[in-house]
């Protein structure tokens, strides 16, 4: 959904957030954007329904199509936005150490208009909102992280870049 936003809606919203989703495919192909757009994505490795390396989105009986994989998808935006090709990495802070999640920060800077694209990797991260509820058991949806907060995330990507708007 936020991505659909950013290509049909990009001229009237300043960034979109996801996680535990990449691009689809058909998506991809005919996206258009109105203007540069900031990106924030948070993907875990271990997602059984939204795959790290792309491919068929799991789901129901008839699938939900394709999805672009996670470099794939950061390319995309990337090159849309005009960003830096190398990005400023790190890992973040380890918060629970009883918790087998690791997560690691890519920063794709310096795109048109002050657009920027941040891909927080989730290693071992499953199918889950980070600093949520384990909301269903991890043989089903994998593990939710507990190393960051991502509604607190998401809030200071969308703050920074709504005064860039």
């Amino acid at each position: 959904m936020s991505y659909r936003l950013a290509c049909e809606l990009g001229g009237q919203i300043a960034a979109i957030a996801t996680v535990a989703a990449t691009m689809g495919e058909s998506l991809a192909s005919t996206c258009r954007p109105a203007r540069p757009m900031s990106v924030c994505l948070i993907q875990g490795t271990a997602d059984p329904f939204v795959l790290w390396n792309g491919g068929p989105v799991a789901g129901g009986r008839r699938g939900r199509g394709r999805a672009l994989s996670v470099d794939e998808t950061v390319k995309y935006w990337v090159e849309v936005n005009g960003c830096d090709s190398t990005p400023r990495s790190m890992q973040l802070p380890i918060l629970n150490a009883a918790d087998p999640t690791r997560i690691f920060s890519y920063q794709y800077l310096n795109g048109r208009e002050g657009t920027e694209v941040i891909l927080y990797r989730i290693e071992n991260g499953g199918h889950t909102w980070p600093g949520g509820l384990q909301y269903l058991p991890v043989r089903m949806v994998g593990p939710a992280s507990s190393q960051m907060d991502a509604s607190q995330v998401i809030w200071d990507f969308f703050s920074r870049h709504a005064r860039n708007s």
